[in-house]
């Protein structure tokens, strides 16, 4: 073919473009292409704009970009390499000590930074105590300090006082309301003061030995950054800290709220598939008169489909087109929503997602949209001669071909390689099952047409008549209820777990630091101002020292984070019963009277340290060893903010050991001197206040549930264009039919009532193993890929099959009341 040849073929194919827009099939397809599109769009851009977010609120919990640390003073050179390259950087301090007031002694956390400090985030302070609270744009003056509540409720102190640093006396000069990079520390044990760092030489508590912690905070752009890090040389001891973990209570809710997401865009890239697949088989029935009438002109079978080709891509851009501008408008909808958690200026997200979902469409539309076009090549020229050319084979093998499409497409999109994996599964068995099942129902239903009446036979008869064809129907509407029901069942279950995971009286109160002798006291307290009955935990403090007699060594471990686990004491525990949040991965949870020579471990730091079922673990607690074997793996579901620990162990394994005891509880709204005169009694005692925290968490929640929710919409509007689709499908047949009966005289609601029974029975059969097969897929996703607890509501599927079979029946009613329409000469007359 010439060039002159294939100019004159890309003509005809867009002139045959403008035409087919005016028809109900191409129009479906250019529908499900936008609306999958736009789903994909809108989910990438957000998800990119919530890791920007992650980013930016994680280097606000570290006040920085980037951080050095070490436990001798920083070289001067970090700080020369820095500047060169154009970031701010700051000098911090750390260190605990005891600080007295008016004859008091407290352990305190001491910060010293410098001038510059916080370089990322915002640090408020107050005047005193009942003041309102300002930003600050660097820290205290020399001479001064700022501490936080907890401080002035533990020395009764107030704003002008004077504390002694060591051997520095320092006047407290505001009350520090939110500290950035303190924000990551949730469970912090000491009052915190800020001072200059000018003053910290002063203080004579920089002595050799001391336990100190040094930091250099950086902040600049990301290219600055990159050329910071490019041939960093670290200094022993020296650690770089990113912000690439952000806060685990809030990382879980997004990870789980991201997964749905992926999986929602997925089912409506499935869907769009179905309807493209449906409205192309019905696309191409009603071209076999032009395909054939080409044939007798002479066209060969290769320029017929290169046609066709040229008109579905030409579709495919513009389809592709209109879905990325409406999936960027509708992701703002979805920025808005997610509120001024993204923060003021959004990070920007580029135009790779936009890319993304073109590409996503097109590459959906060829691979469902060009196997029933493939067809036309077999027809041939004497078709035009007669109806029904026998345009037979490959419908469910076009169906495959797709899935295939999605299998290599999906990954590549989403990023979400475990949450494809199993939703892709998920739709294959669907699949299978759903073409298994349609034939052997239809091969049931042919044993039930001699016996039933006039309206049933009819509409058994049309099912019966082209068996590959409603097999089509029925897998293809069964895939779209499928996909449907399996969202709808994974989105109750996951909004309900949310809603489980942090009730209206989730602890906001933390007390550690406990002594047993204190917790009939501390109860009959709590007991007395109105709070629930708490429940104490023993908390035993040890280091783990061996994994199977092998001494563990924390520089074998290549992650800073899990170097950094091998490195610290543990938090173990004692416990007869599991508690409701948490879940046994592998082995078995104790008995009653069990062996009390048993760990059981939280899954993620087992895989992290290289514990395995059935190792054994030995502890050094207080110069002493214990030694037991792990005998199950736990998760743990810690953003539901109760008491937890990563070792357990039954009664009698550790209460040799000394513990102190840990409670958590609900702070009464209305009363205010709760915690002071708590202090007050009991000065031992350490209160941990995470009432912020659990507000940013549910808040947090409440969104991506409305986030969930508005692209769930775009699901259910690509279900309602599959439903479409599978009407329109076989639209020319039903305008044949209707005339055949008009012309027999058969009235309106003859042929209402016959097709009615047909598409009860088409969708009827579509909606029921659809879902059983949702449900089992459903089951796979909840535990599998988002790790909760799969107790879906069950009146999902009753309700779903209704609608379906509502909506299918709806539709076929409609479609035929048009077709009734259809003057009786024309119709006869075109087909012959």
């Amino acid at each position: 073919m010439g060039e002159a040849g294939a100019a004159a073929l890309v003509r005809l194919a867009l002139r045959a473009l403008r035409r087919d827009l005016r028809g109900a099939q191409f129009v479906l397809i250019a529908v499900a292409v936008a609306l999958a599109v736009a789903a994909l769009t809108a989910v990438d851009l957000v998800a990119a704009r919530v890791r920007g977010a992650l980013a930016q609120q994680s280097s606000q919990l570290m006040a920085a970009d980037l951080a050095l640390i070490g436990n001798d003073p920083l070289p001067a050179g970090y700080t020369h390499r820095a500047r060169n390259v154009g970031l701010a950087a700051n000098d911090v301090a750390k260190l605990r000590s005891m600080v007295s007031f008016d004859e008091q002694l407290e352990l305190v956390e001491i910060k010293a930074a410098g001038a510059g400090y916080p370089l990322r985030g915002e640090l408020r302070v107050a005047a005193s105590r009942d003041a309102a609270p300002r930003t600050a744009r660097a820290g205290p003056a020399p001479g001064t300090v700022w501490v936080d509540t907890r401080f002035l409720d533990r020395f009764g102190s107030g704003a002008g006082d004077t504390v002694i640093v060591g051997e520095l006396p320092l006047r407290i000069a505001g009350v520090i309301t939110n500290e950035p990079d303190r924000g990551g520390e949730m469970f912090s044990m000491a009052p915190r003061l800020l001072m200059n760092l000018a003053d910290l030489p002063a203080t004579g508590l920089v002595l050799p030995g001391s336990r100190m912690r040094y930091e250099l905070l950086l902040a600049g752009s990301g290219e600055a950054l990159a050329a910071f890090r490019t041939g960093l040389e670290l200094a022993p001891g020296v650690k770089l800290l990113t912000p690439a973990e952000a806060r685990p209570e809030l990382r879980t809710a997004l990870d789980r709220a991201g997964q749905f997401l992926a999986l929602a865009a997925l089912v409506a890239l499935v869907l769009a598939g179905v309807a493209i697949l449906l409205a192309a088989d019905g696309f191409a029935r009603e071209h076999v008169d032009m395909v054939a009438l080409l044939r007798t002109l002479g066209a060969s079978r290769g320029r017929i489909l290169a046609l066709f080709a040229i008109e579905l891509g030409a579709l495919g851009v513009l389809a592709a087109g209109a879905g990325c501008a409406v999936g960027y408008g509708v992701h703002f909808a979805l920025v808005a929503i997610l509120g001024d958690w993204l923060g003021a200026t959004p990070a920007p997200v580029g135009f790779a997602p936009l890319a993304r979902g073109l590409v996503a469409g097109i590459v959906a539309l060829a691979g469902f949209g060009l196997p029933p076009l493939w067809r036309l090549r077999a027809v041939p020229a004497a078709a035009i001669l007669r109806r029904d050319p026998g345009m037979q084979g490959g419908r469910l093998g076009g169906l495959v071909l797709g899935l295939a499409v999605l299998v290599v497409l999906a990954p590549w999109r989403s990023g979400a390689w475990q949450t494809t994996a199993w939703a892709l599964a998920g739709f294959a068995l669907c699949l299978a099952g759903l073409a298994l099942a349609s034939f052997v129902l239809l091969v049931a239903l042919a044993g039930l047409r001699p016996r039933a009446g006039v309206y049933l036979a009819a509409g058994l008869a049309t099912l019966l008549r082209h068996r590959a064809r409603s097999a089509l129907q029925i897998t293809g509407l069964g895939l779209g209820i499928a996909a449907l029901l399996i969202l709808g069942l994974v989105r109750s279950d996951l909004l309900a777990q949310w809603r489980a995971s942090l009730p209206a009286n989730a602890p906001d109160q933390f007390l550690i630091n406990i002594q047993p002798a204190e917790g009939a006291a501390i109860t009959g307290f709590l007991r007395g101002h109105g709070v629930a009955e708490p429940e104490l935990y023993p908390m035993i403090r040890g280091r783990l020292v061996a994994i199977d007699d092998r001494p563990v060594d924390p520089a074998r471990y290549a992650d800073a984070r899990t170097r950094g686990l091998a490195e610290r004491e543990f938090n173990l525990s004692v416990a007869t019963e599991l508690k409701p949040d948490n879940r046994i991965d592998a082995g078995a949870w104790w008995s009653a009277g069990a062996d009390p020579a048993q760990f059981s471990i939280e899954t993620d730091i087992a895989r992290d340290l290289g514990i395995r079922l059935g190792d054994t673990l030995t502890y050094r607690i207080a110069e002493k060893t214990v030694t037991a074997r792990v005998t199950s793996l736990r998760h743990v579901s810690w953003d539901s903010m109760q008491v937890n620990f990563f070792v357990v162990a039954p009664p009698g394994l550790l209460e040799p050991y000394p513990a102190t005891l840990i409670t958590s509880f609900k702070l009464p709204p209305a009363d205010r001197t709760l915690l002071r005169d708590l202090v007050k009694r009991f000065p031992s005692v350490t209160v941990i206040d995470v009432a912020a925290v659990i507000g940013q968490l549910r808040t947090m929640m409440d969104r991506a549930a409305r986030a969930i929710e508005l692209v769930f919409g775009f699901t259910v509007l690509a279900g309602v264009v599959v439903l479409l689709a599978a009407v329109q499908a076989t639209q020319g047949e039903r305008i044949y039919t209707a005339v055949i009966w008009k012309t027999f005289g058969a009235e309106r609601r003859q042929l209402l009532r016959a097709v009615s029974v047909e598409f009860v029975l088409l969708s009827g059969l579509a909606a029921l193993v659809a879902s059983l097969t949702a449900y089992g897929a459903g089951w796979a996703f909840a535990t599998r890929v988002l790790k909760i607890a799969y107790a879906p509501d069950l009146a999902i599927l009753p309700a779903g099959i209704a609608l379906a079979i509502l909506g299918v029946a709806a539709a076929g009613v409609y479609a035929i009341r048009l077709a009734w329409a259809a003057p009786v000469q024309s119709v006869l007359r075109r087909t012959g």
